[in-house]
């Protein structure tokens, strides 16, 4: 069965000219490449190969000639080669969130694993999820999981990205053990699929911690949130991004 890209966004904009006011990305701008991006005010000249064989979304847009698809019918005889007046036009994204994803798209030699904050891994998973790049949506999932993290953002990311929630059980497990339960602000992030489990996995917990002897014991606390949430157990990361993509309750 072929992949439903019904959800991808609409390839950018494409356009010429080069207005004055624009500037050269200081690291990812090289006149080795053949692929043109703006984002906001800075222009990024990159090898193109990874661009279109990566991501679904630029896959799709490159067999779209680089037109708008509102555009396609006027544009579609036009074959558009990124020299120099040639732009890809991204919106709502910030320069240095695609710096970062630039760092897994073509890493600049001798600078493997830049990424190294949440912060860092967040917009690549952002960026890279959005636009289809699977294999490192992949890596920043993984690299997340091994980070420390405020556990409310991670189950945001969980609702962003549809990552199945068995990625979070470290945010679920310092949600219910800490003593105060979400306030307002954090309830509204969390969403009514994690409070209402969570305030019955909270209950459990503290009948079950009634008993002294069981207040470092991890494991029981461990078995009461995958009961209340309904977790599978399996909480190994999936060779394919696709598989850590299931909705939250399903």
């Amino acid at each position: 069965m072929g992949e439903d890209r019904s959800s991808l966004p609409r390839p950018p904009s494409y356009s010429q000219g080069m207005p004055s006011h624009l500037k050269h990305h200081t690291e990812y701008y090289t006149e080795r490449g053949d692929l043109i991006i703006q984002v906001k005010d800075t222009l990024f000249k990159v090898s193109a190969y990874p661009f279109w064989t990566q991501s679904k979304f630029f896959y799709r847009a490159a067999n779209e000639n680089g037109t708008t698809v509102d555009k396609l019918d006027s544009e579609k005889e036009r074959q558009p080669r990124n020299e120099e007046g040639h732009v890809w036009k991204l919106k709502n994204v910030e320069v240095h969130e695609f710096g970062r994803l630039m760092w897994e798209v073509e890493p600049v030699r001798g600078t493997d694993d830049r990424a190294a904050s949440v912060d860092d891994w967040v917009s690549i998973l952002k960026l890279s999820d959005r636009w289809g790049f699977d294999g490192i949506a992949l890596k920043a999932a993984k690299k997340l999981s091994q980070l420390d993290m405020n556990p409310v953002t991670k189950i945001q990311l969980v609702h962003q990205h549809k990552i199945r929630l068995e990625w979070a059980l470290d945010a679920l497990m310092k949600l219910t053990l800490q003593a105060q339960s979400p306030d307002l602000k954090d309830a509204e992030v969390l969403k009514l699929e994690i409070t209402t489990p969570l305030a019955r996995a909270r209950e459990n917990v503290s009948n079950f911690k009634f008993f002294p002897w069981n207040k470092w014991r991890t494991g029981p606390v461990r078995q009461i949130i995958c009961e209340a949430f309904k977790l599978n157990g399996d909480f190994s990361m999936p060779a394919n991004w696709k598989d850590l993509k299931v909705k939250v309750g399903d």
